[in-house]
């Protein structure tokens, strides 16, 4: 907990235009350590793909345009492109896909603290669970798997698509068959902090394995002007430097 603590306020050190009574934040807020529940999916992908691979190559372009009252002609370089149908096949073995189960910790915040090391996960134990909260799940685990089947596939569509050569493509078509699938039901340490900073409620998260912090924080918008002015100043400061060294002349600012 102390180290969570002393995290928050690094973090907080580090943000750009904000309060500067947010410090203080930093150092105050209590944390609620949480398990949240997971789901872990396992699964043997086999995609088979087709598409048009784009080989680009440049040709040289004649073209007529006006100068001085006449028409003239003139050459360019132009890109194009040739295509070709493709097709190939991939495998592809997906370990520990994480889904979150949980309905009380912010999604746009989770989503950024999960770089979680399952390889480090340990069998239950009810003596993990002392001084600790320790959230039910609000999906089951079909609802689970739909939502890891549907990313394997967008993963799967990905990788497949940098699989066709050439220097693009189009019409990317994927078929994926996924076998050998698996899950795990685990719990996964959080610790987490709200605090109010004018009458609104922010949330800060903290993985409990990694360290890692994501959170909200409110923005100082005198700071924002004031850095706005600073680079306009430094602008016009720049220019006027630059005319000064060219030997140009200076606008400046007379009355009337």
């Amino acid at each position: 907990g102390k180290v969570a603590q002393r995290a928050i306020a690094q973090w907080v050190r580090g943000l750009w235009f904000r309060p500067s009574d947010l410090q203080r934040m930093g150092r105050t807020q209590r944390l609620v350590g949480i398990y949240v529940p997971y789901y872990t999916y396992d699964a043997h992908v086999e995609s088979a793909w087709t598409a048009e691979a784009g080989y680009d190559y440049t040709e040289t372009e004649t073209y007529e345009e006006r100068e001085n009252g006449e028409t003239v002609q003139k050459t360019r370089e132009v890109t194009k492109t040739r295509w070709e149908s493709a097709s190939g096949a991939r495998t592809d073995d997906y370990d520990d896909i994480l889904i979150c189960a949980s309905g009380g910790v912010p999604r746009e915040l989770m989503g950024q603290v999960e770089n979680f090391d399952t390889r480090a996960l340990v069998p239950y134990s009810p003596d993990y669970l002392a001084g600790f909260l320790a959230e039910e799940s609000a999906i089951d685990v079909r609802q689970g798997w739909s939502r890891a089947e549907s990313w394997i596939r967008f993963s799967q569509e990905s990788r497949c698509g940098s699989d066709v050569p050439g220097d693009r493509h189009r019409n990317l078509q994927v078929d994926s068959q996924l076998s050998r699938m698996t899950f795990k039901h685990v719990l996964l340490p959080l610790w987490v902090a709200a605090y109010r900073y004018r009458d609104r409620t922010y949330h800060v998260l903290i993985n409990g394995q990694t360290g890692r912090v994501e959170g909200e924080a409110p923005y100082s918008v005198a700071k924002i002007v004031l850095f706005v002015l600073l680079i306009a100043a430094l602008l016009v400061a720049a220019y006027v430097l630059l005319q000064t060294m060219q030997g140009g002349d200076v606008p400046t600012l007379r009355d009337g």
